[in-house]
This record gives C-alpha cells, structure tokens and sequence, in this order.
C-alpha cells in the first residue's frame, strides 16, 4: 500500500498523467503508474517482493480504482489542510 500511495504522491505531485498512450500488455511503456511501480520494486528486493506480481491478486493495489481513491484522499486531505490554513488566517484579521 505504501508504494501505491508513494508513486501517485509523485504522479501528483509533478503533474503527470496515472496512464499511458498504449495500456496493452504487450506495451513496453504503459501507464506510468504501474512503470513507476515496477521502477521502485527494480531499487528493493523487500518492494519487489510484495507488489505486481508477487503480490496476493485482491492486493496488487494497482487498479484504477484504487489509483482514483489514492487521489481523492490525496485531494481531500489537501483541502482540509487549505482550509485549516484559510481558518487560522480569518480569525487571526478578525482578533
């Protein structure tokens, strides 16, 4: 889980798209997600031992389903964190 959530905090982060051109299996390059994925389990055998393929088939975490969840997370936990902001903002003009 950790990984899913660490590359989509790249893939955010630097603004660049969950999916490729050519998501076929036969595709050398696909979604850069699951390229940035296989990247991180190529740096650790620990990683390398857990995800895509060495990991359980209903805990790959790597659907877009669960790509889609990360972000919305990711989303909501940067709202609350604006508004957090915004609030302590608002009430320090109005004291």
């Amino acid at each position: 889980m950790n990984i899913s959530i660490s590359c989509s905090r790249y893939l955010l982060h630097q603004g660049l798209p969950f999916l490729g051109h050519d998501e076929s299996e036969e595709s050398e390059n696909r979604e850069n997600f699951l390229e940035l994925v296989k990247f991180a389990a190529n740096l650790s055998e620990l990683i390398a031992s857990v995800v895509l393929d060495n990991a359980p088939k209903s805990e790959k975490l790597v659907s877009h389903f669960i790509q889609k969840d990360i972000v919305h997370a990711a989303a909501k936990e940067t709202l609350n964190a604006i508004m957090e902001e915004l609030k302590d903002d608002v009430l320090g003009f109005f004291l």
